[in-house]
């Protein structure tokens, strides 16, 4: 069992490096802040090592306006979340729609910066509570 988890952790992995998304949607839209937008389109990561969780998150974003988030993480055992849903841009806002759960699940993100290898984002949450996180760049 555990040799199967390993094996699914490195599929997505290697996924992602290769920008294969398996979230997609034939519906375009209009692109408002064509710059931002065009910096953000690609596979992103972060880690986190806290001495009771290690985790790493994939979120890939695609031209098409879908998104797909893998988190990966392990406590006592490793196990592998994947969220799929739409993004976009609003001035210096991401809003994302995750489409993974039965209600969906609205999320903003202020971009504090973006550029070609980094994204720094501040999560908004509808309590007071506020957390910033980066991610780097794997590939366009």
């Amino acid at each position: 069992m555990k040799r199967i988890n390993l094996f699914m952790l490195l599929l997505l992995a290697l996924s992602f490096t290769f920008g294969v998304s398996s979230c997609k949607n034939d519906k375009a839209t209009e692109d408002n802040d064509k710059t931002s937008e065009e910096l953000l389109i690609g596979s992103w990561y972060q880690t986190n090592n806290d001495d009771s969780l290690k985790s790493d998150i994939y979120w890939h974003f695609n031209e098409d306006k879908t998104d797909q988030m893998v988190s990966v993480s392990s406590v006592n055992e490793d196990y592998a979340a994947t969220n799929c849903g739409t993004w976009e841009i609003e001035g210096d806002i991401i809003k994302t729609v995750n489409l993974s759960s039965k209600e969906k699940v609205y999320n903003e993100w202020k971009i504090l910066k973006l550029d070609k290898d980094s994204l720094v984002i501040e999560f908004y949450d509808k309590q007071p509570k506020r957390f910033e996180t980066s991610f780097k760049r794997i590939n366009k």
